[in-house]
């Protein structure tokens, strides 16, 4: 495995804007990493910082405020969906009488450009309900078109971390983690897809603003404030629900660092760095599309993301290091506990990075951060240390 430069001695280096030295994985002591990097810090989501989502910001927290007025009392059910699989999302919504403006001030698709309709969610919290088994019904078809080609290293651990969440003999706290895991994920891949009402709906549909050639058979936009309150909502059920429990297992799983766990951990730590990944692959594309605002915070925000997920990594693996050559399979089989798949996809997992290592050490003076392995690879660093952005970007 490559090393990544460092400073001092081969066993420390001090990070700047760091309080104290940051340990190395092949350091001797057993110091947890310093606090600037708190599992607790992860968000899982994507930063808000173009002006075309600052309407968004008036609710703060997240916090939803109750529709007071309403149009009717006809409840109207609505299928919408991302267009990921053939699942939908059955919503019931109203119409509401919008007093306030508070949404569609400031919003791209404001009332002069045709907004004739104003639906909310008839029941708030359980849109949360109805998110979270959605997410189970899509998670096979977000995997199939966000994880890359069969024979490439993305797909094949998330594969694994598929066969291992099936497998009975799998530890019950490495499949709790794995589907946990595999819940954010999705989410996050749902929180940055367009939402469309499709089917038949007797609601008007003057609310699309878009030309006809543009609409798909069967399927228009969905309007603005609905728009809000469903993206709201799956971010909130990211932050409350989601997230705390991921933490919380992460937590608990690296404090103890038992090598029967490694793989889970590797697993998870791969697919939420990926998932660093897509969300800033998507949040670049948003900000070239505003001409480059907000790109050196945004960028940074990310980078801190990976950074914590890095660290807790590169703690537990000290002094273990299955992915350096230098590891026998004797630790893999018997004092991990893995079997011969496992085993090999280990080598294999080697090889990969073995055979990609001069060009993945392009991909950071290349300023490559939309590469699926710009922050995987550093999961493979013998010497790893914590990345920041380039000085000249600020």
């Amino acid at each position: 495995m490559y090393h990544a430069k460092s400073t001092g001695k081969h066993s420390e280096a001090t990070v700047n804007g760091t309080n104290g030295v940051w340990i190395l994985a092949h350091s001797s002591h057993r110091r947890f990493p310093c606090l600037r990097f708190k599992l607790t810090s992860l968000r899982f989501i994507q930063p808000i910082y173009g002006p075309q989502e600052d309407w968004m910001r008036r609710w703060n927290h997240m916090v939803m405020t109750p529709i007071q007025t309403w149009r009717s009392d006809q409840i109207e059910t609505i299928y919408v969906y991302e267009g990921l699989s053939n699942r939908y999302m059955a919503i019931d919504v109203r119409e509401f009488v919008d007093t306030s403006h508070i949404l569609y001030d400031g919003h791209p698709y404001s009332r002069p450009r045709g907004i004739t309709t104003t639906l909310a969610m008839a029941d708030l919290k359980g849109g949360e309900e109805i998110y979270a088994g959605y997410i189970r019904e899509v998670t096979g078809a977000a995997l199939k078109q966000f994880t890359g080609p069969p024979n490439e290293l993305v797909h094949r651990t998330y594969r694994l971390a598929c066969e291992m969440y099936q497998d009975p003999t799998t530890p019950e706290e490495s499949v709790e983690l794995l589907k946990l895991t595999f819940k954010l994920w999705t989410a996050a891949r749902l929180s940055t897809l367009p939402t469309f009402i499709v089917g038949h709906s007797g609601l008007d549909m003057g609310y699309c603003t878009m030309p006809q050639s543009q609409v798909l058979a069967k399927r228009a936009a969905v309007p603005p404030f609905l728009a809000a309150q469903l993206k709201l909502t799956l971010l909130h059920h990211i932050q409350e629900t989601i997230a705390p429990n991921l933490v919380a297992k992460l937590q608990s799983m690296t404090s103890r660092s038992s090598k029967h766990t490694w793989l889970a951990l590797y697993l998870t730590t791969f697919m939420l760095l990926h998932n660093t990944t897509l969300l800033l692959a998507h949040a670049l594309a948003e900000c070239r599309s505003i001409g480059g605002r907000g790109f050196v915070p945004m960028v940074r925000e990310h980078f801190h993301e990976a950074n914590i997920l890095l660290a807790h990594f590169h703690y537990c693996n000290r002094g273990l290091s299955p992915l350096s050559g230098d590891a026998k399979d004797c630790l893999l089989r018997v004092e991990m506990g893995l079997d011969e798949a496992k085993v090999q996809f280990i080598r294999y997992t080697r090889q990969f990075a073995k055979a990609r290592e001069s060009r993945w050490k392009e991909l950071e003076s290349e300023e490559k951060y939309e590469d699926d392995y710009f922050f995987i690879r550093q999961l493979f660093e013998d010497a790893w240390r914590p990345r920041s952005v380039r000085a000249e970007r600020t």
